[in-house]
């Protein structure tokens, strides 16, 4: 399926003049990948449409080996948070920055906007919309008591950004790895993609490498 997937991608490599074609026969908004290590989740995303039009939130390093042979535009969110916080940072602080720098892309200046693994994304949204009841029109006190209200407003709220990502850019690519599934009070030797559902909802196409 992957080697298919990528003479695919090979035969709809996207033009880098003036009058750009599709990057896809249909429309395909948000696409998942996901798999174990080096199964060629990022392969697939950073060959969409290789060059300057993709640009890459690696939030674990994994793309830095295509990003010189690609020209694509790479943001090492690592580093940028070293940057910003010499001391030490938490989830909910590469949350901000990142949500922060993907408000500040204009409609259209990429063509496909990668970011991966989501997982790294989805723990710093839960912790702020924890940390932030109010701006959903709930209290503390709602959130200690109902948990589920709490990952209620972290689900619409990530619907939301995905919704914006995917807006700005004619294909947005996320990420996820792979989990045990557990059965009882032990993990079985079953394997599942990590994240919230509504990454499968927001995905037009959720692929398994």
């Amino acid at each position: 399926l992957v080697e298919g997937l990528r003479v695919r991608l090979n035969c709809m490599r996207c033009y880098m003049s003036e009058n750009k074609k599709p990057l896809w026969p249909k429309t395909i908004e948000v696409i998942g990948g996901t798999g174990e290590y080096e199964s060629g989740k990022t392969t697939f995303g950073v060959t969409i449409c290789p060059g300057p039009d993709t640009l890459v939130y690696d939030f674990e390093k994994s793309s830095s080996s295509y990003e010189q042979d690609l020209g694509f535009t790479r943001i090492d969110v690592a580093n940028e948070m070293q940057k910003k916080f010499p001391s030490g940072y938490k989830p909910i602080d590469v949350f901000k920055w990142w949500i922060s720098h993907v408000h500040s892309i204009p409609a259209g200046q990429y063509r496909v906007i990668v970011a991966g693994p989501a997982s790294d994304i989805e723990q710093g949204l839960a912790d702020y919309v924890l940390a932030n009841p109010r701006e959903f029109g709930k209290t503390p006190a709602q959130y200690m008591k109902m948990a589920a209200l709490m990952w209620g407003d972290m689900k619409a709220k990530w619907k939301q950004i995905l919704s914006d990502i995917a807006a700005r850019c004619e294909t947005f690519y996320f990420t996820t790895h792979q989990q045990a599934v557990w059965k009882g009070d032990k993990p079985s030797k079953e394997r599942k993609a990590k994240g919230k559902e509504t990454l499968f909802e927001m995905a037009s196409l959720y692929l398994k490498f």
